[in-house]
Parts: structure tokens; sequence; C-alpha cells
């Protein structure tokens, strides 16, 4: 179907790993189509049986109970965590500025910053401690 804005179709580059796996299933498949419908492989997985299949494996393996919208903020979380920068986030989930990302993901960036700060603290506490031992003065 159609996307809610323009920006709901975009590239994006996918990790090395995960594209094969979507390789060999292509390679595999019957139709245009990576996921199809049990029956009819000629047509997509519809939406609800999809989000049914996801309820039903996170049940089986025990896990909470969540919609398929949770996985697109984990992953924006897990991007901001593991050093994405903000720019590139937003492109990559289509929000029209950088600035609704920070709105949205404000507990993680202030996360990001309480750890810089201890990281930047950390270093200067290092070079003050080599500095002092070698009787440098560190007042100018």
């Amino acid at each position: 179907g159609e996307t809610k804005t323009g920006k709901g179709k975009r590239s994006f580059y996918l990790p090395e790993n995960t594209a094969e796996i979507l390789r060999i299933r292509k390679k595999f498949a019957k139709s245009e189509w990576v996921f199809t419908e049990q029956y009819n492989p000629k047509i997509p997985i519809p939406p609800k049986k999809a989000y049914r299949k996801m309820k039903e494996i996170l049940n089986k393996a025990e896990l909470p109970d969540i919609r398929f919208h949770d996985l697109r903020h984990t992953f924006a979380t897990t991007a901001l965590a593991n050093g994405m920068d903000i720019k590139t986030l937003s492109a990559i989930i289509g929000h029209n500025s950088a600035e609704t990302t920070l709105n949205i993901y404000t507990h993680i960036t202030d996360e990001m910053q309480k750890s810089a700060a201890k990281k930047i603290g950390q270093n200067l506490r290092r070079d003050t401690s080599i500095s002092n031992k070698d009787n440098t003065n560190i007042d100018g």
C-alpha cells in the first residue's frame, strides 16, 4: 500500500549479515516478495498476519508483548546508544528534521551526554594526575 508520507519510501543500508539472510531468502522466493502469504506466495504477507506471527514468536520466547512500532523505537534507541549521530538516525527513520528525533529520544540523548561527560571527566583526571606527577603547573 501507500505510505503515510513521501518519506515512507526510502533507501537505507543494512548490516551485511542481515542483507545476506534476505538475499538467501529471496533466492528461494516464488515471487517478487520476500515475505509471502503461506498458501499464495504470489502475494505479500498481510500486515495483520505478520503482526500475529510476531506476537506468537514473542510469546514462545517468553519475551515482553510489544507492538511493531516498538521495534522502531528499539532500533532508534539502540542506534543512538551505539553512537549513531542524530542526523543519520533522523534520515533513516524518516523524520522531517533531526529536531523531531531529538524531541522523541531525549531520554537517550540525555544518557549519552551523561556518559560523554563521565568519559571526559575520567580523561581529565588521568591527564591531571600525569601532569601532577611531573610537577607541571596546571594552572597556566
